[in-house]
């Protein structure tokens, strides 16, 4: 087993300042404690568990993880995980953090074997009188990279939520048909979605649904087949269950409540 390598900046500096870069193949983060600086780390090889307050996250090879200052966290290695963290704090360190998680303790992103070139690069020629650039560099860059995979999936989101907006009324639309359209995969585009929006993909085309139906009915439109058919229920039966469900009404009681609330007026 290749002992862990520790690497400290002693330096003092006000806007950003990576403490530590660690090259650890220990479980030496395996028992729980409060950060007290924020972590960023990338997995080299194999895999384990970071647990950040009341999340569980798995990390991977080509994983960047990130823990804010004040979780209590812990890692556990399944086998021999391999992986390199920086630790850091200072005013744009946190604005640094809220850039990749402003609301979670601990994220994880998948997809950046290729950066491991770079930080081992930073890492091994990292020394006392260079140790704050070099650490910093690897930060930055993955930050940059991390950052911008955020805004394009925030734009993937906001496609995906334009298009139910335009075609919520056909009976065919789901999530398998938006993913083939936009070339992504349909589980991939469901849980983005969720993430994004703090609701499933098909709460949301429902919620939508029901909400254009109680437009209709409030507009005049009394027959419950034609408002299910132009709110995208293909079955009347079905639609009365969901909108009864949602609304607390029934098609049929939702219409009596209308024609009330008009004769009062």
């Amino acid at each position: 087993m290749i002992d862990p390598v520790c690497k400290f900046n002693h330096s003092i500096a006000s806007a950003i300042n990576c403490t530590r870069f660690i090259y650890e193949t220990t479980g030496a983060q395996s028992t729980p404690a409060h950060a007290t600086c924020h972590h960023m780390g990338l997995v080299l090889r194999g895999s384990g568990r970071l647990t950040a307050d009341s999340e569980c996250l798995t990390i991977t090879e080509g994983d960047v993880y990130f823990i804010k200052k004040g979780s209590r966290f812990s890692i556990l290695r399944d086998g021999d995980m391999e992986y390199f963290y920086i630790s850091f704090h200072g005013w744009h360190a946190d604005e640094l953090v809220e850039r990749i998680s402003p609301r979670q303790y601990a994220r994880v992103f998948s997809g950046y074997t290729e950066i491991a070139t770079l930080w081992r690069d930073c890492f091994n020629r990292a020394e006392e009188g260079n140790l704050d650039l070099f650490s910093e560099a690897a930060l930055l860059y993955t930050v940059a990279r991390l950052s911008k995979t955020q805004k394009e999936k925030n734009d993937l989101s906001e496609k995906v939520c334009a298009y139910v907006n335009d075609h919520f009324t056909s009976p065919d639309l789901s999530i398998s048909d938006i993913a083939a359209r936009l070339g992504y995969d349909a589980k991939y585009l469901s849980a983005l979605f969720k993430a994004k929006h703090n609701i499933t993909f098909t709460k949301y085309l429902r919620d939508l649904r029901v909400k254009h139906a109680a437009f209709l009915l409030e507009q005049g439109v009394e027959s419950v087949k034609v408002v299910a058919m132009l709110s995208g229920f293909s079955d009347a039966l079905y639609f009365s269950r969901i909108f009864k469900q949602e609304t607390g009404l029934s098609p049929s009681d939702y219409i009596k409540r209308i024609a009330d609330g008009r004769g009062n007026e």
